[in-house]
């Protein structure tokens, strides 16, 4: 794919200060990715690989999940979060340096090592108000991560604390999660639905979004199973006024699955935006699975109020 960024040109500014002029039409890809680890015993470093490659570089923010170990990526400003007490988890938010002015990176280590944010300025998007962007990686609840923490009384409800950063720091903007939540949300989203033919299509699995469109509360998954932690997300979801938009956008007409391991096939990952952001959305897509991990990458794309055609934005 190829991003609607153009390269920025140094000038300088009446205070003699440089600045970068960028040309924007308007459009924004965004990438979330479980890459499960950073490297490999038989692939070596996964960051050299062709198909890693592609694939972060098709997109202007990548939002990557248990990276175990810090990402750098050429033409990136990369923002990389590592828990302190152990090599399992990471997080990392990769911005195309054309549009990194733009984007401001806000620090929640304090919060959870497992939770990034970064608002990215409406002097960009064009939009009434900034987007508050939100990387997370939860770790299963039987992970020796969460057993650990269990031990010790350091547990974490990683949840709790993202919906204590989106009071904190999300007031007045739209939101964007992206992440491995490790929340199996069935075919849920923030409102419950009522129609009953929509309820029979989601048992017998006939359903999809582009037959209901407007159907409240439900989107298309593959994963029909709902565990607590995906209610406890659908709950976030309403209180926030968030939209699932996977199996509801499209793109992503039936909810594929979005990860693959011994244990079967599931949804766990999700891009989740402000009902207000999401008729920017104009498709997302869960690509096709590769090498270099068992979860597929989330893609979407959004379309955003394009600048007057001789408009050129200037950040010093």
């Amino acid at each position: 794919m190829k991003t609607e960024t153009t390269k920025g040109q140094k000038t300088m500014s009446e205070n003699g200060k440089s600045s970068t002029r960028y040309h924007f039409n308007g459009k924004i890809n965004i990438t979330s990715w479980n890459i499960h680890d950073s490297s490999d015993s038989i692939l070596g470093t996964k960051t050299s690989q062709k198909s890693f490659i592609d694939m972060v570089k098709s997109s202007d923010i990548f939002c990557l999940q248990e990276t175990k170990g810090s990402i750098k990526i050429p033409g990136y400003k990369c923002y990389n979060s590592e828990r302190q007490d152990s090599r399992s988890g990471g997080i990392c938010i990769g911005v195309r340096h054309e549009i990194s002015p733009f984007i401001s990176y806000i620090k929640t280590n304090n919060a959870s090592r497992d939770i990034q944010a970064a608002v990215i300025s409406r002097k960009l998007t064009n939009l009434s108000k900034d987007i508050l962007l939100v990387n997370l990686y939860d770790s299963p609840e039987n992970s020796s991560y969460k057993l650990r923490q269990i031990a010790n009384g350091s547990y974490e409800e990683t949840l709790e604390t993202l919906n204590n950063i989106l009071i904190a720091k999300g007031h007045d903007r739209l939101l964007m999660l992206c992440g491995d939540f490790n929340a199996r949300t069935g075919c849920k989203n923030s409102t419950p639905g009522t129609d009953e033919q929509v309820l029979d299509e989601l048992i017998n699995g006939s359903f999809t979004i582009l037959s209901h469109p407007s159907s409240p509360g439900i989107r298309a998954s593959k994963d029909a199973q709902l565990n607590q932690r995906g209610k406890k997300l659908i709950d976030l979801a309403a209180t926030h006024n968030l939209k699932i938009l996977n199996g509801s956008t499209i793109g992503d007409a039936s909810g594929e699955f979005t990860c693959v391991t011994y244990n079967g096939l599931s949804v766990v990952d999700y891009i989740i935006t402000s009902y207000s952001l999401a008729t920017n959305i104009k498709s997302l897509t869960v690509n096709e699975f590769n090498d270099i991990s068992d979860h597929r990458p989330t893609h979407n794309d959004m379309n955003l109020i394009p600048p007057p055609s001789n408009h050129q934005f200037i950040h010093q």
